[in-house]
């Protein structure tokens, strides 16, 4: 039961709040297309693509840094008393958590963190030097969407391998084949709640594109 809530409700959640910023936004989504549409034509529709859409790739970590599913993440209890390096006494049985919200929007760690930007970590990819660790599916410390850490407590969720390129899969191919705008119904804005953020609420419509793309798996 674990494990389909962390691997399906996250994933349908990233997706619906990715398809009502394209429709809020929808300067965005040419440029995707563009990429989408390039890389597909070069290498098929393979894992090995998902990896050269990098703008796709730094849509999707934007959107993940922006928009926290939760406002705190890596939750523990402590078994024992705990002492910090500097003074500060963890009590037995006291819950300890990353704000992850707070550091995604901290600028000490990102430039203008309050700022929605498409290209963030795209332009980092095209550097091509370590080009990977600025990628969606890298765990850093800086970024806490899929967790961090190597041991059996804290760690980084194995699953974010698959979930990048589950998540590019279905925004290639929704957009390579439909447009979409928001229906007359309204947006609202997410708002936290305790630990968890209450998501967008609203309706989209889809239209068939008249050169909507299919592609063979490779």
């Amino acid at each position: 039961m674990s494990i389909n809530l962390a691997s399906i409700h996250t994933t349908s959640m990233s997706v619906t709040i990715v398809l009502f910023l394209l429709a809020q936004s929808p300067e965005y989504i040419e440029p995707l297309r563009k990429e989408m549409q390039s890389v597909i034509e070069d290498e098929g529709w393979t894992k090995a693509s998902f990896g050269r859409m990098w703008k796709l790739d730094s849509f999707l970590k934007e959107i993940l840094r922006h928009s926290n599913i939760d406002t705190v993440i890596m939750v523990c209890r402590a078994l024992k008393d705990i002492r910090l390096s500097d003074g500060t006494v963890i009590a037995r049985g006291g819950l300890v958590a990353a704000a992850s919200d707070a550091m995604h929007h901290d600028s000490a760690l990102y430039d203008n963190a309050g700022r929605f930007y498409l290209f963030r970590f795209a332009h980092m990819c095209e550097a091509k030097a370590g080009a990977t660790k600025h990628q969606l599916m890298h765990a850093s410390h800086n970024y806490l969407s899929f967790g961090y850490g190597r041991d059996v407590v804290m760690h980084s969720s194995p699953g974010r391998f698959f979930v990048a390129n589950e998540l590019k899969s279905l925004l290639s191919y929704f957009l390579l084949n439909f447009d979409l705008k928001l229906s007359d119904d309204g947006l609202r804005t997410p708002s936290c709640h305790g630990m968890n953020i209450i998501l967008l609420s609203g309706s989209l419509l889809f239209k068939k594109r008249k050169n909507s793309v299919h592609y063979e798996a490779a």
